[in-house]
């Protein structure tokens, strides 16, 4: 069977209008930059012209998910010594052109070369609802439908209420549109906290991470011991800094005294080592008590540290470091 390879003669490109209201921009830009290559087309041919014509309007509507509308950073340079200059999503779409947004990020989807900028030209974004294309009558694209994220704003929670049935909740989902709520709404009951994760020995069991090291931990109430690979944390972390990293979460959570520690760690050196048993103390503490949760997390303790020494390389002094330039 051979490979079908598209000819000029068997393309026909199709003209397709997207709403970008309230679209999250990176989501958006894969699946225009899909169809502007014909990706979405059984006859796709790498090196052919074959995707759509796509027109996008409301591209000043457009949306970021998290802080990424005033931390993510557009730069370009001049050409002159010192001329990068920088600005950011939020000053773009404010500015006069806020479809650039959209654009640089379609474009930076897109494979480099004379294709590409060929396809680029059968994009068309305009900031309002208005665009001059009327007579290719093109056919509304419904991104939403395609779409995980959809949209910046958080979903909307059906109501239920005494009068709804499985069979109208059903209906309801499959045309995709809420039910109406009823004067007489049923109240959600809160939801459980969790419960305690506690073995038979009255032990909580949690696995801690900092760089290459891994640690085994239980604690179990006691008078504050702490036992490393059989050692007291006297003798096994001898620094001081290394014993006040061990007891940061026994502090933060108030529980200084209250629970003994036993750890077997392995890997790395006495730092890494050190991160690694503060790291499965949080857990196991979030575990025995799952109350204390909040505490921890707000304080980065369940959040392992994966940050390790970049490592010297062949062929310069340090890790990117160079050697000295020398004429002789």
């Amino acid at each position: 069977m051979k490979t079908y390879s598209a000819k000029p003669a068997d393309i026909e490109k199709k003209w397709v209008l997207i709403d970008a209201e309230n679209l999250v921009v990176g989501r958006l830009a894969s699946i225009i930059a899909m169809r502007l290559r014909g990706k979405h087309l059984p006859t796709f041919t790498p090196h052919m012209d074959c995707g759509d014509n796509i027109i996008v309007i409301n591209a000043d509507k457009v949306k970021f998910t998290g802080n990424k509308t005033g931390d993510k950073t557009y730069y370009r340079h001049t050409g002159y010594p010192g001329g990068i200059k920088a600005t950011t999503p939020e000053k773009i779409l404010e500015g006069k052109f806020p479809e650039k947004v959209l654009e640089l990020a379609v474009k930076r989807m897109m494979p480099g070369g004379p294709l590409t900028r060929q396809q680029l030209t059968n994009l068309r974004i305009y900031q309002g609802s208005e665009h001059p294309h009327e007579a290719q009558n093109p056919e509304v694209l419904d991104v939403l439908s395609m779409n995980n994220k959809k949209s910046s704003k958080k979903s909307e929670v059906v109501i239920m209420s005494e009068e709804t049935t499985l069979e109208n909740l059903d209906q309801a989902l499959k045309a995709d549109t809420p039910s109406q709520p009823t004067d007489d709404v049923v109240e959600t009951t809160p939801s459980t906290p969790a419960e305690p994760q506690i073995d038979a020995q009255g032990r909580s069991y949690a696995t801690g991470k900092r760089k290459n090291a891994i640690a085994r931990v239980w604690i179990k109430p006691g008078a504050g011991r702490i036992t490393v690979n059989g050692k007291g944390e006297e003798t096994y972390f001898a620094r001081p800094v290394l014993r006040m990293i061990l007891r940061q979460p026994l502090v933060a959570a108030g529980r200084p005294e209250s629970y003994d520690v036993v750890a077997t760690v392995s890997g790395g050196g006495l730092s890494g080592q050190a991160g690694a048993v503060r790291h499965g103390i949080s857990k196991a503490l979030t575990y025995y008590e799952p109350e204390l949760r909040g505490v921890l997390k707000s304080g980065g303790f369940l959040t392992r540290d994966s940050r390790v020494v970049e490592r010297k390389k062949f062929g310069r002094a340090k890790a990117r470091r160079s050697f000295q330039f020398s004429k002789r």
